[in-house]
């Protein structure tokens, strides 16, 4: 359905260009939250330890920017890790209170 008047049209623009001035001021005041208020959040923290206990940086082989959510996306990242060469099995995952094995043949046992 179309308005007559085009009152529908005026008020759609008028949010745009207001959300285009909340986003523009984000970037200028800190304590404004904008399109960047999700770019700050802390990593999780997790550790991965090979079978030595030597702690495995998970990070090096991440885009710069990527952040491991859960147990299954650091646990899926050391099983790549070990079906690549890039680290020998078995990989102990540790994620707050949950674990994970990444055995000898680059199996995730939960």
């Amino acid at each position: 359905m179309r308005s007559r008047d085009g009152t529908e049209a005026r008020l759609f623009r008028a949010l745009l260009w207001l959300d285009v001035a909340w986003c523009a001021a984000s970037l200028a005041l800190p304590g404004l939250p904008g399109w960047k208020m999700f770019a700050d959040g802390a990593a999780p923290a997790y550790s991965v330890t090979d079978a030595h206990g030597a702690a495995v940086r998970l990070d090096t082989w991440l885009p710069r920017h990527a952040r491991l959510g859960d147990v299954r996306a650091v646990a899926d990242v050391a099983r790549w890790g070990c079906a690549r060469g890039l680290v020998a099995a078995p990989l102990v995952v540790v994620f707050g209170a949950r674990r994970a094995v990444v055995e000898p043949g680059c199996r995730v046992r939960w």
